[in-house]
């Protein structure tokens, strides 16, 4: 999984083949390599997903 940072500045996740597993529309994206998961901040909140958007 990679981090990246879209052209307007907000960041989502793609796997290894570049398709897109967590949308690019979080202000901040910090990492759980070992269980996939991901901690995501937009507008001022903070949520828990996962490379399966299911959490």
């Amino acid at each position: 999984m990679l981090i990246g940072k879209s052209t307007t500045n907000l960041y989502g996740v793609v796997d290894e083949d570049g398709n897109e597993v967590v949308p690019f529309i979080y202000y901040e994206i910090i990492t759980f390599p070992e269980v996939n998961e991901f901690i995501v901040k937009k507008n001022k909140k903070f949520g828990l997903t996962n490379h399966k958007m299911s959490l």
